[in-house]
């Protein structure tokens, strides 16, 4: 894989495109000429120039303004590649697919000794943006990935999970929270989480993860806090937490609702969110 490679289309809105060194990964989208004011989930689907079987070891997320969120996943070989980008329903892809959901303008993931990502020969990969404008001037808006080549002969097979609460119901002008607590379903090995982080729209002020047994236990020292909804911090974990199914973790979601209008779960900038994902491996 040395030297790069990279594909391309003519610009429609936005274009999706891959590289490699002989290190690394690297697949992008790009906005062009975003106009104020605009908001919209975009995807593409870029296939990675490896001529083999890679394992990867850490991934490294770029956004520029505008981005809201950018979320990674493989795509099977049947996927048809779209380096145009296309309009798409938030969210897409799932669990067993996704690398990484970057939220930060700078988001590094390292996995633990001995766990890494699997990609495929010539792995295609699933690129969603989040972008919103609120600036006055047409805007370019893209969010890159890089992905490192690990050098482990048979590592553990790093996973993610995305869950959260939508019985989200923000009254004007009021404080509200939300609340979610989920067990890992064990099925035989024990779950080891070694990243967590939050995600909510701007209303949050304050979201927190617990490990407790319930979702009604006491309040205990915070795994993870974020105070600011743009750039909620991915907690990483220098021992990885071990569940064997007797408790979980519980995510609050505190906002305040600055506006006139009832605020209730969507996947746009002016409804609300609360979730929380994990990276684990068994």
């Amino acid at each position: 894989m040395g030297g790069s490679a990279g594909t391309a289309a003519a610009l429609h809105g936005g274009v999706g495109t891959s590289s490699a060194t002989a290190s690394t990964l690297t697949a992008a989208i790009t906005m062009h000429q975003v106009a104020a004011g605009d908001e919209q989930h975009h995807c593409v689907v870029v296939e990675l120039p490896n001529a083999q079987p890679v394992w990867v070891d850490a991934l490294h997320a770029t956004l520029t303004d505008g981005s809201h969120h950018l979320i990674v996943d493989r795509a099977n070989a049947q996927t048809a590649l779209m380096t145009s980008s296309e309009s798409c329903s938030p969210t897409m892809a799932g669990d067993a697919t996704r690398l990484l959901i970057a939220q930060q303008h700078d988001t590094r993931l390292a996995l633990p000794a001995g766990v890494a990502y699997r990609l495929e020969t010539h792995q295609r990969i699933f690129l969603q943006l989040h972008f919103i404008n609120i600036g006055e001037k047409p805007l370019e808006i893209a969010g890159t990935v890089e992905l490192s080549l690990s050098t482990a002969s048979s590592p553990k097979e790093a996973k993610s999970i995305f869950i959260g609460a939508t019985n989200i119901m923000l009254a004007a002008g009021q404080p509200g929270s939300a609340k979610y607590f989920g067990k890992p379903p064990v099925n035989g090995a024990a779950w080891r989480v070694f990243a967590l982080t939050s995600h909510t729209h701007q209303l949050g002020v304050r979201s927190t993860i617990e490990r407790v047994a319930s979702l009604d236990a006491p309040e205990v020292t915070a795994l993870h806090e974020s105070l600011d909804w743009s750039e909620p911090p991915l907690t990483q974990l220098a021992t990885p937490l071990v569940f064997d199914g007797s408790d979980g973790l519980r995510l609050i979601c505190r906002y305040m609702n600055t506006t006139n209008r009832t605020v209730t779960f969507g996947t746009g900038a002016a409804d609300e969110m609360c979730f929380m994902w994990l990276y684990y491996y068994q």
